[in-house]
């Protein structure tokens, strides 16, 4: 949806990615190791800022801002005597992202690239990563290849 400086988009995103916990704490009888595997759904709506306007109604840069919702589906591979942990099936969080298009491929056509951060809501908790820690909540940052396409 488009009104001129702003946008509102949307879109279905997927992501995995896999991370491996290491525990040593002999006084707690805790020594091996935790792998996870992590798939994402994310639904992201962005509000964007056209700028840059004078060579494309689109802008030729584009500021975002928006909020992003996650459905985390997690495989867990344990070995050794490990913590209990939980994990959560949804996070959510703020999203905030770059788009710039400063090549012309036709009349209708530019390319570029985008830069996105997220930080969102956690979705694993064990004894070395409690609730009011900071980490390990769900981020990322991607950078990535634009071709836009317009209709005027």
């Amino acid at each position: 949806m488009n009104a001129g400086l702003l946008s509102l988009e949307t879109g279905l995103d997927f992501a995995s990615q896999g991370q491996t916990f290491h525990y040593h704490d002999p006084q707690a009888g805790w020594v091996g190791s935790r792998q996870l595997l992590t798939r994402q759904w994310m639904l992201p709506l962005t509000l964007n800022l056209a700028i840059l306007r004078r060579h494309s109604p689109e802008g030729l840069l584009m500021l975002r801002g928006g909020y992003n919702l996650q459905y985390n589906m997690l495989q867990i591979k344990c070995q050794g005597v490990l913590p209990d942990y939980s994990t959560h099936p949804f996070s959510r969080g703020l999203l905030l992202g770059v788009e710039t298009t400063p090549v012309c491929l036709g009349q209708n056509y530019r390319a570029g690239f985008y830069l996105e951060a997220y930080r969102g809501s956690r979705i694993f908790t064990d004894p070395f990563n409690p609730m009011d820690s900071e980490i390990p909540g769900s981020s990322f940052v991607r950078a990535g290849i634009v071709i836009r396409f317009s209709s005027r």
